[in-house]
């Protein structure tokens, strides 16, 4: 599969060989991501994807970073260089954490539903 137009058929196909759907980070998937919760809505199949925002087109989850956040630590890292003028040989920055966003309407679509108690970085979407 190299397209996106390719990604429908391909996820109709799984959905009839899966219990669900995992995606990590990958950027055919992301742009086809409305293609894939499609097919995983009509096939009754959870769609879990690795891109936080991908959630707008319509997953029941996703797992990741969060690019903001990423940014702002590396802005921190960029402005310390610039007043110090000094390039670390090896920089560190903490791993960043990651967050788990859902759609509670599509977790009860399929029956589910969402625990009272959730991990640290967890949010509804929308």
């Amino acid at each position: 599969m190299t397209t996106v137009s390719q990604l429908k058929v391909t996820a109709e196909d799984l959905c009839a060989q899966v219990d669900a759907i995992y995606c990590s980070n990958d950027n055919l998937v992301n742009l086809g991501a409305a293609a894939v919760s499609a097919a995983a809505k009509e096939s009754k199949k959870p769609f879990f994807i690795g891109e936080l925002n991908s959630m707008e087109y319509g997953p029941t989850a996703a797992v990741g970073v969060d690019y903001t956040e990423m940014g702002q630590d590396m802005a921190v890292m960029a402005e310390e260089i610039i007043k110090t003028g000094k390039i670390p040989a090896n920089p560190h920055r903490p791993t960043p954490v990651p967050h788990i966003w859902f759609d509670e309407d599509a977790i009860k679509s399929l029956g589910g539903s969402v625990p009272a108690i959730l991990p640290p970085n967890s949010k509804k979407y929308p």
